[in-house]
Formats: structure tokens, sequence, C-alpha cells
């Protein structure tokens, strides 16, 4: 992970449940160039750190839209 930041003010009101929660810009090893700015989730993502290993995991949002979160690697 290349940079992130915890987010504490809900921007659209849909968001206003789920605050504070993590953005983060990540890069992979096997795709140099590839970054891509995700949601960290889970228990340990205020363990948070530049960096940081990270695993993909894959939900739907409420409307059953796919959605590539990302969660600290075990």
């Amino acid at each position: 992970m290349l940079s992130y930041t915890s987010v504490h003010h809900a921007f659209d009101k849909r968001r206003a449940g789920v605050l504070p929660y993590i953005v983060a810009l990540v890069t992979f090893a096997d795709a140099p160039g590839v970054q891509l700015i995700t949601n960290v989730v889970g228990p340990d993502a205020k363990k948070i750190a530049i960096g940081a290993a990270v695993e993909p995991i894959f939900q739907s949002n409420p409307a059953g839209d796919p959605l590539v979160l990302f969660t600290l690697a075990t």
C-alpha cells in the first residue's frame, strides 16, 4: 500500500453510518504502475501502515453491484 487516509466526515449521507472509513492507494507487485484507490475494511483496518500488505475481498453493495475491497493480509 502506497498511501491511505481515514475519513471522518460523510460527504455523502449514504456513508454517514460507516464512519470512519479508510481509503487507500494500493499498488500491485505483479502489475508495475497499476494503482487502485479503494477502501480497506476488516477488524484490523485501524492497524494500517504505509507498505502494509493487503488482500482483496469481494462483496456486493446494497444495490447488488460487485465490489472489490481490501483487508490487511494475515
